[in-house]
C-alpha cells in the first residue's frame, strides 16, 4: 500500500482514538471486536508502524470495524437519549436495558434483528460480514 495512504490512515486513527464519539474505550466501553483487532492507537508513529505491517484486507477490516463502532456509538446515544425520553415513562430503564441486551444477543447469536433502534444507524451491512453472518431484518 502507498506510504502516503498509510500515513493518512495513521493520522486519522490517532485523531479518532481520543474522540468520545468514535472510540468505545473513551467511554469505558469494550468493543464487540476487541478479540478481532487491537485497540485504537493514539500515537501517529506507532499507528504508521502498525498499518505498515497489515495487509490491505486487514486494513479494510480495521477501518470497517472502526466505522461500525462509530455507528454503534451513535445508535447508543440515540437509544439512550431519544428513546429513553419516550419510553422511561412507561417502562423501567433497567427492564428496557435487559430487553435490548437480549435483542443484541439474538442479533449476534442468531442474526435476528429485534432491537428498538432503527436499523438506519446500525450499519448492518458492515457488521454482518465481519462476524461471518447474514442478518435477518424485520420487514419495514
Amino acid at each position: 500500500m502507498d506510504k502516503s495512504i498509510i500515513i493518512e490512515l495513521a493520522e486519522q486513527e490517532a485523531s479518532d482514538a481520543s474522540q468520545y464519539d468514535s472510540n468505545p474505550s473513551e467511554r469505558d466501553f469494550i468493543s464487540l471486536f476487541s478479540n478481532v483487532i487491537p485497540p485504537r492507537i493514539k500515537n501517529i508513529q506507532t499507528a504508521i508502524s502498525y498499518y505498515t505491517s497489515l495487509s490491505e484486507d486487514k486494513i479494510e477490516q480495521r477501518y470497517s470495524i472502526h466505522f461500525w463502532e462509530e455507528c454503534a456509538i451513535s445508535a447508543y446515544d440515540c437509544l439512550f437519549g431519544d428513546l429513553c425520553d419516550y419510553l422511561n415513562r412507561s417502562i423501567d430503564e433497567r427492564e428496557l436495558a435487559r430487553r435490548e441486551i437480549r435483542s443484541v444477543d439474538l442479533l449476534l447469536d442468531e442474526g435476528k434483528y429485534q432491537m428498538l433502534q432503527n436499523t438506519e444507524y446500525l450499519c448492518i451491512n458492515e457488521i454482518a460480514p465481519a462476524l461471518g453472518q447474514t442478518f435477518l431484518l424485520p420487514r419495514s
